[in-house]
């Protein structure tokens, strides 16, 4: 059997999910006056001091904090079925159902949330490692559970996950540094593909 490996944001999609889904469920004017208090959040993330993890947790602690883990899988599965259609790549999703056709290992790995991710797989009939949200009590706690799904970590929970020695074929698809590393488990690297008439590929 082959697998193959997708990043999600700027991959599969056009735009950041991540910063869709709080527009799709807290509205235009509460998202742009919730980012506004936090540009020098945003500043000292850009500026490497405050690390990707911290800041997802502040973002998320602001607008979902204690929200109930039902809640936020309805809002996302509300955004799976409403919305998310509009930022993802026609090219992608053909790849993505060729692939499932001839019967392949389709797993999307993303710094994104399970909230949202998790019915799109379903959905698909793809499998997914992704960050995750930590709860107490079934309320959101405003932390992140376990590590950030970015970079070297992608590669920690693949992993983890699968043996790659039992795969013929491994593929890998990409668009930022961070997925460099997911990038070299594979035997066909794609960095930044369904953007041009061909994707590159080695």
């Amino acid at each position: 059997m082959n697998i193959h490996f997708f990043d999600f944001d700027g991959t599969i999609s056009t735009k950041d999910s991540f910063i869709e889904f709080i527009y799709f469920t807290e509205g235009k004017l509460k998202t742009t006056l919730g980012f506004a208090l936090l540009i020098p959040l945003f500043i000292l993330y850009y500026l490497k001091i405050v690390p990707a993890a911290r800041t997802k947790e502040i973002v998320l602690k602001l607008f979902y904090h204690k929200k109930t883990k039902a809640a936020l899988f309805e809002l996302g599965r509300a955004y799976i079925n409403k919305d998310i259609a509009t930022i993802l790549r026609p090219r992608a999703l053909q790849l993505l159902e060729e692939l499932k056709t001839k019967g392949d290992k389709i797993v999307i790995v993303s710094a994104s949330l399970d909230v949202w991710l998790l019915p799109f797989c379903e959905l698909h009939g793809f499998d997914l490692i992704c960050t995750q949200l930590e709860y107490q009590n079934h309320q959101f706690t405003g932390k992140l559970k376990g590590l950030n799904c970015h970079g070297k970590e992608k590669v920690r929970f693949i992993k983890a996950k699968y043996d790659l020695s039992k795969y013929q074929k491994i593929a890998a698809y990409g668009d930022t540094k961070g997925d460099l590393y997911m990038l070299e488990l594979a035997h066909e690297k794609h960095y930044k593909p369904f953007r041009h008439r061909q994707s590159s590929s080695s």
